[in-house]
């Protein structure tokens, strides 16, 4: 373990500007978080940064002995007074393992630093600590937020337990800003007494990715004896030798070959690495801390950095034909089994397996209803080779190019190529060919659906008489709503909604039965939708319950959601405050207790919805704030580009509102949905305000047309004073033959539900400054306790949710009825409401 006053700070190193600059910013925050791999000069950044300031730095090292409690606190305390020996015996001998111990060392630290106008502390390597209790007391540590004390988290994982309170309360420096600029790059070599020109500058920038380990090595070659003098020039014999020199003969022959196997890859996982190793398992653990090994921070997967995969990759010659496809055939299983449907792809094709690339394609295609169009383009590749000669694998291909095409939504295209498929195999009487028919029913069905057409329940119905239960696809998992509405009519007709509704009725039992339980409660989340819509709200309350407890039964999680965030829609619409807000906090729970995108997107959407329909619009999640038509898959479209329309017209941002409605788009043209009819509706507002009225009332028709003969009419009520002046607008033009009984009853609606909205309004600023003025004696911690338990979390919850354990949730709660004079629950969320320590919901 290193000295705890002096800094690690490696003589002859260049100085950064740039990164000191970055770090002096960071560390406006009460926390900076520097995480990158080995080999990224973290330390020596941030000991370079500290070594120029006035402040009073306290710099541990951690390392594995830190886990023990006691350890961890004996070498904090002794850094402590070595830095501040004023400080010398008054704190506490044990581990602070409660909220009263922590407050008071708290207070001890505010009181010993109020002499220093800047305290830095600085934990190096916290990715060693694993013990939770010394985690959450780093949390908490950093959550003090006292007044000019700033502490400094360095670590190599790019995973850390970050509790949810302290978002955006923390600064990160990653590998990224930690990398060599163009300009670093030449003052680095400058220092090593070489020259560079623009050229040889830009191609070590691009072999070395301003990999600062990899720059160094680098100019080591300088002093190699091949090597002309003050020549900066990248030889691969040079770098190779390096390589040969400095690691790899470091390791013992079975993990040498072990890094050769995953060479073959272009990423991995510890899992595949433990597979490919022939020796002792414990014996890998080393190499996840090799300088050359890196974790993709979206991913977590593993990758060699560049200069270190061309050196491995030189010794492939080492591997026979038959040991590289063993690499890529467990590497195929592992990728497919992890849900990586790209990798497993290429490794499948690299060892030949054709039909595992068939297999993973179909498990995606079946599993995730709407891919991206990336993802279609590179399945489609792989599928494309196949011609009629290969049999049964062509037959699969064909029907599985037709389910890609239909998630883009090219649906005339898809139901093309099944209905030829269809044909092909309707006069087989094998066994492939009866399931092959009932998948081929399978996305008939979905593509009859998509397009709103009321007969696809028969396509569901047949295709549940071709297969077998053991034929029957494993894809209970899978959700295929995602962030959409359910509720779509075919035209615009009297009783389309009727007929729609009877359909998805229909078609229910038997989506059940061929997805295991997927798709279960959809008929009742739709029912609710169109209820909505015809301004039924108690209606659409009841099916939308029903909806919610049908799908949790069966882990159809976007539903769920979706149920709830009809539910506060529904509540809004009525001028329920505390339960809309009590709604939207279902949606963010739920989607914290899944780790699943879908969830977080539909809670982000549903908070924009609530925001923007209170004016907050300073509060809308910052990824909704971008145009989600760029990056969505097709059928997925819509629904959080509405509320980014929304939320458009909310800032008054008019011309560029325009811009995104006419970039939506849906499956098919010519369906009514709610999402359609919402696009017209928002065209209109934008146009009204640039001053073009009869292209308002145009777009304003449009949306009419849609709903007038199936009474769907609270689109229209949500638009408030914008509907407002639209229908001024359509009762003072004569190109459009408006029903002037309906545009009377839009008229009296949009009045009513003004007032419930300004209500809701009103109460959410008044909630919103109480809980902002209270002088509270709870802590933060505390505070946040008491507002999980208002929402009816259990203490096992709230520890899961706020990352301690249950022991300090049992404590605080015990700390919040003595604060409150309190002996209950119930007791200590009224007394904490009316008097403003904490919101009547929890988005405040």
């Amino acid at each position: 373990m290193s000295d705890h006053v002096a800094f690690p700070l490696r003589q002859g190193m260049l100085r950064r500007p740039r990164l000191n600059a970055m770090i002096e910013q960071g560390l406006q925050y009460p926390l900076l978080v520097v995480q990158a791999g080995p080999g990224y000069g973290k330390t020596q950044a941030m000991a370079d940064y500290v070594s120029v300031r006035a402040a009073k730095v306290l710099w541990i090292r951690l390392g594995g002995h830190d886990n023990l409690r006691a350890h961890f606190w004996a070498h904090l305390i002794r850094a402590i007074e070595q830095v501040f020996p004023e400080t010398a015996g008054l704190y506490a001998a044990a581990f602070p393992s409660d909220p009263a111990s922590l407050d008071a060392f708290a207070r001890t630290l505010q009181i010993r630093f109020a002499d220093y106008k800047e305290v830095i502390w600085v934990f190096d390597d916290f990715g060693t600590i694993s013990d939770q209790a010394i985690i959450n007391f780093l949390w908490a540590l950093a959550d003090m937020d006292l007044e000019g004390f700033r502490l400094v988290f360095i670590t190599n994982s790019h995973r850390w337990a970050e509790p949810a309170a302290f978002s955006g309360r923390r600064s990160l420096l990653l590998r990224d800003d930690l990398r060599f600029a163009k300009d670093e790059i030449n003052e680095l070599y400058r220092l090593h007494g070489v020259a560079l020109d623009p050229d040889e500058v830009e191609r070590i920038n691009s072999f070395t990715e301003g990999w600062p380990l990899a720059l160094h090595l680098l100019a080591l070659q300088r002093k190699a004896p091949e090597s002309a003098a003050g020549s900066a020039t990248i030889t691969d014999g040079a770098v190779l030798r390096l390589f040969e020199g400095r690691f790899f003969r470091d390791y013992s022959e079975r993990q040498r070959k072990a890094l050769i196997r995953l060479s073959l890859l272009n990423t991995f996982t510890r899992e595949i690495a433990a597979e490919l190793y022939e020796g002792n398992r414990a014996d890998l653990e080393g190499l996840w801390n090799h300088s050359f090994v890196d974790q993709e921070e979206s991913s977590g997967k593993l990758v060699f950095h560049r200069m270190c995969r061309s050196f491995l990759r030189d010794k492939q010659y080492l591997l026979d034909a038959e040991e590289a496809r063993d690499v890529w055939r467990i590497a195929a299983r592992r990728f497919e089994t992890g849900g990586d449907a790209m990798e497993a792809i290429a490794c499948c094709r690299n060892c030949g397996d054709h039909i595992g690339v068939l297999r993973v394609i179909r498990e995606v295609a079946l599993s995730q209803f709407g891919i991206s169009e990336q993802t279609a383009a590179y399945f489609i590749e792989h599928l494309e080779p196949l011609t009629p000669e290969d049999g049964a694998s062509y037959l699969t291909a064909l029907g599985l190019r037709a389910l890609i095409l239909m998630t883009l939504g090219r649906l005339d295209e898809a139901e093309d190529l099944a209905l030829d498929l269809e044909r092909r195999l309707i006069h087989s009487r094998t066994p492939e060919a009866r399931a092959s028919l009932g998948s081929v029913n399978i996305i008939r069905g979905f593509i009859h659906m998509l397009n709103a057409r009321d007969d696809f329940a028969g396509y569901f119905k047949t295709a549940a008489g071709y297969l077998s239960r053991e034929e029957i696809p494993n894809t209970e998992t899978g959700l295929r709503i995602h962030n959409q509405h359910s509720f779509s009519m075919s035209d615009n007709l009297p009783g389309a909604k009727e007929r729609m509704e009877a359909a998805v009725r229909d078609a229910a039992p038997w989506m059940r039965r061929l997805f295991g339980g997927g798709m279960a409660g959809m008929e009742h989340i739709f029912s609710a939708e169109a209820a909505y819509l015809s301004y039924r709200m108690k209606d659409a309350r009841q099916h939308a319950y029903r909806g919610i407890y049908e799908a949790q039964a069966n882990a159809q999680h976007d539903l769920v959601c979706n149920g709830f965030l009809l539910l506060a829609r529904a509540a809004l619409m009525r001028g329920d405050y505390a339960e809309t807000a009590r709604q939207i906090q279902n949606i963010t729970a739920y989607a914290d207790r899944y780790d699943i995108d879908v969830l977080r997107d539909i809670r982000d959407t549903a908070l924009a919805w609530y925001y923007i329909r209170l004016r907050d619009p300073d509060r809308v999640p910052k990824n909704i704030t971008t145009a989600h038509f760029l990056r969505h898959p097709v059928l997925t479209y819509t629904r959080a580009d509405i509320v980014y329309g929304n939320y458009l017209a909310c800032i008054g941002e008019f011309a560029q509102l325009i811009g995104v409605m006419e970039q939506v788009r849906q499956a098919s043209p010519d369906i009514v949905t709610q999402d359609g009819v919402s696009k017209y509706i928002l065209l209109a507002i934008g146009q009204y305000h640039l001053g073009n009225e009869g292209t308002a009332v145009k777009a304003f028709w449009t949306a009419y047309n849609m709903c007038r003969h199936n009474d769907l009419t609270t689109p229209f009520i949500e638009g408030e004073q914008h509907t407002r002046a639209l229908i001024a607008l359509a009762r003072g033009q004569k190109n459009h033959a408006f029903s002037a009984e309906w545009l009377n009853l839009i008229g009296r609606h949009v009045g009513s539900y003004g007032k419930r909205i300004a209500s809701v309004r009103a109460a959410y600023r008044r909630s919103h400054s109480a809980a902002e003025s209270a002088d509270s004696p709870l802590s933060k911690r505390e505070t946040l306790v008491l507002q999980a338990l208002s929402q009816g979390l259990t203490r096992e919850e709230i520890a899961s949710v706020q990352y301690i354990s249950v022991n300090t949730v049992k404590s605080a709660i015990r700390s919040i009825y003595t604060k409150l004079n309190v002996s209950n629950r119930m007791e200590a969320v009224s007394v904490a409401i009316a008097r403003g320590y904490i919101s009547n919901h929890t988005l405040e």
